[in-house]
């Protein structure tokens, strides 16, 4: 027999994220051609919010156990 992953579901999670970036994926010429500006308001505009660091204060009890295969 192998092994399998555990998982148990919170009611709830409390807490604060902290750090984070934007990213999208452009072509070398674009970012040539703009000013720092132009990036910037692009990136505002089309990019993806990307949460690097956060903090778990507090969470509730374990509300639901299931059992996953391991990828």
């Amino acid at each position: 027999m192998g092994k399998v992953l555990l998982v148990g579901d919170f009611d709830y999670i409390q807490g604060h994220l902290r750090y984070g970036h934007s990213q999208v994926e452009v072509d070398e010429e674009f970012v040539k051609n703009s000013t720092k500006q132009q990036l910037k308001e692009y990136l505002d505009n089309n990019g993806e919010i990307i949460v690097d660091e956060y903090e778990i204060d507090d969470c509730g009890d374990i509300t639901d156990v299931r059992i996953e295969k391991i990828k």
